[in-house]
């Protein structure tokens, strides 16, 4: 990733974003001596949100497995002193501290492959025009909400919703509001290569699962007080306690299982909750579940606003048939699924707009 001839895959994507690296490393590139006094501006060409998504799941993910590969490959007898890292003591970095630094790495890859199941291939640029000129002068247009139409009703029980606002994901590109108003069209599709990322998301939690108990259950040396990962004879029995339940993780997510039972457990006065749920691999690692706008409420492709009436269809989802799954049954109610998007609005005005008083109407 730290390239400066022209191959890095991250120095391509300085570029794309109009920000010259100048032939430095990028690790001294963003060194406290050479920091930048200015980062790079949003222009009518900079990068659509999947280009970034593409980044982290393709490059920076690659990079990662072959990092947990490696240390994953060394041998029991395995140990090495580090010296001078970061300013610590000297450290020692053995086999079982490779292990669980491995599982962090594929922990943090499944995370990477996940973000980008959905592929939100949207145009920031009109955004950040919108939201910057409404900070600069509130008699201008408001900024895009996330979600919103052009008649909106009410929203949530007895209180109105704002008027007239433009929703980032439902009205994006309808004619009403003209050409290239905001170039979203596939906002929220599923990604093209959707499976494949399920697939890579399934092995690397399995990976990281079976790092995570190689390195708890490793049997340190006398001398492992300066273990850059550390772990005490207690964590250990703790873990040892809750590794049935672990285990039927692992089966579930690899498809041998689909109830994980409650593997609680008392740790001398201390309770520790390991509850049982239902975990559907063929659902959660499955493209179909992930089909874009069948996780968002009321999109009918229309000019319409999420309202009570919008959510009959949502039961029959996919987002209801995960919570079910995760809950044993449990039933979500309406109102809680309007209140949680009508949350992701009041955030998504925290971001563009560092929340003036455009939600208060919720």
């Amino acid at each position: 990733l730290d390239d400066n001839d022209g191959s890095s895959t991250l120095g391509r994507l300085f570029d794309d974003m109009g920000y010259d690296l100048d032939g430095q490393f990028i690790l001294d590139f963003l060194s406290e001596d050479d920091l930048p006094t200015s980062g790079p501006e949003l222009s009518e060409s900079f990068p659509h949100v999947s280009r970034f998504q593409d980044f982290l799941s393709q490059d920076l993910a690659s990079e990662l497995v072959r990092a947990a590969e490696e240390l994953e490959s060394v041998s029991e007898d395995f140990s090495e002193n580090l010296t001078g890292l970061n300013d610590l003591p000297e450290t020692e970095f053995d086999y079982g501290d490779c292990q669980l630094a491995a599982s962090g790495l594929r922990i943090m890859t499944a995370a990477l492959y996940l973000q980008a199941v959905i592929d939100l291939e949207a145009d920031l640029y009109p955004l950040y025009v919108r939201a910057h000129e409404y900070s600069e002068d509130p008699d201008s247009l408001e900024p895009y909400r996330l979600y919103c139409g052009f008649s909106p009703d009410n929203i949530f029980p007895g209180l109105p919703s704002s008027s007239g606002r433009e929703g980032f994901l439902n009205s994006a590109d309808h004619p009403a509001l003209g050409d290239d108003v905001l170039s979203s069209s596939n906002t929220f599709n599923v990604s093209a290569e959707a499976q494949d990322l399920l697939d890579s998301m399934n092995l690397a939690l399995l990976h990281g699962i079976d790092d995570l108990v190689r390195g708890m259950l490793y049997e340190e040396d006398v001398n492992s007080a300066d273990d850059a990962l550390y772990v005490t004879e207690e964590a250990r029995i703790r873990f040892e306690l809750g590794l049935p339940w672990l285990e039927d993780v692992r089966a579930a997510i690899e498809g041998d299982l689909l109830y994980i039972a409650d593997g609680s457990f008392f740790d001398g006065e201390e309770n520790i909750s390991l509850p049982g749920f239902w975990l559907d691999s063929e659902l959660v690692f499955g493209s179909d579940t992930y089909a874009g706008r069948l996780f968002l409420p009321d999109y009918t492709g229309g000019p319409t606003v999420a309202n009570l009436d919008s959510f009959h269809h949502v039961e029959g989802s996919d987002l209801m048939r995960l919570y079910r799954d995760f809950t044993n049954g449990g039933e979500l109610e309406a109102e809680q699924l309007l209140e949680f998007w009508n949350d992701l609005n009041v955030a998504w005005d925290e971001i563009w707009v560092g929340y003036p008083p455009l939600e208060y109407a919720y």
